[in-house]
C-alpha cells in the first residue's frame, strides 16, 4: 500500500493516522497536506487512483496515506463510494472526494496541494 511521497520518504507517523485526532496532531509535524486515499482490493477503480497519486507525487507536495475501506477513519469521514480521497489540512480545512473516476485525482491534487519546487544546483 502506498505511503511514499515522491523523492521524500513518508512521515513515519503517517501510517498511524487512524483517527481525526491523529490526523490533526500530524499536520504540524508533517508540514504539508495529508492526502488519505480510501480503497479496497475489490474496488475496480481504486488501482487507477493509486497510479495517478503515485505519478502526482513527483510534481506536488503532499503526504499520501492509504487506508482500507474497513478502517475506522473511513467511517469518521462517512465515506460511501470508492475510491475516495480526503485532503486534510486541519479540522476546518479538509475536503472529501468520493467515487473518483479517470483523472479526477489529478484535479483534486492540483487544486489542494503545492507544486514541488525545482532544486537548482550551482551549474544551473
Amino acid at each position: 500500500m502506498p505511503t511514499a511521497t515522491g523523492a521524500e520518504a513518508a512521515h513515519p507517523l503517517a501510517s498511524q493516522a487512524d483517527s481525526l485526532a491523529a490526523l490533526q496532531a500530524l499536520v504540524p509535524e508533517v508540514g504539508r497536506p495529508i492526502v488519505v486515499q480510501f480503497g479496497s482490493e475489490r474496488c475496480a477503480h481504486c488501482p487507477q487512483t493509486t497510479l495517478r497519486l503515485s505519478q502526482l507525487t513527483a510534481d506536488y507536495t503532499f503526504e499520501w496515506v492509504y487506508k482500507d475501506v474497513s478502517a475506522d477513519l473511513c467511517e469518521e469521514f462517512q465515506i460511501t463510494r470508492l475510491p475516495a480521497l480526503v485532503v486534510w489540512l486541519g479540522p476546518e480545512a479538509y475536503s472529501v472526494h468520493e467515487g473518483l473516476r479517470g483523472a479526477q485525482a489529478d484535479s483534486i491534487i492540483k487544486d489542494c496541494c503545492w507544486p514541488r519546487r525545482v532544486q537548482m544546483d550551482a551549474d544551473f
